[in-house]
């Protein structure tokens, strides 16, 4: 498995329309056959947001960076978004 995180600060003003944005691009990815696990949280006191993504493994991630609905949501944001990390894991210890 390989799990993504994905943390954004937006500007204020674009919250609400970032969320919608980031909201239906959560519930395209999660319809990706290997996407296993795609959650979205947020805070509005500081505008972050926070996604947990989980792959059945780093090609299917790749996959997804391809998808129609991941460029359109990157194109529909980026104006959006004032900082944006992303860290991936590659799962290998299952207990």
């Amino acid at each position: 498995m390989y799990t993504v995180i994905v943390q954004f600060n937006v500007k204020a003003t674009f919250f609400e329309q970032f969320k919608s944005l980031l909201c239906r691009n959560a519930d395209a990815s999660i319809q990706e056959p290997q996407c296993l696990q795609f959650d979205v949280s947020w805070s509005k006191q500081s505008n972050d947001f926070f996604l947990y993504e989980i792959y059945q493994n780093a090609e299917a991630f790749d996959h997804h960076l391809t998808t129609e609905h991941f460029a359109q949501f990157n194109a529909d944001s980026k104006n959006m978004v004032l900082d944006k990390q992303v860290t991936c894991f590659k799962n290998s210890y299952q207990a």
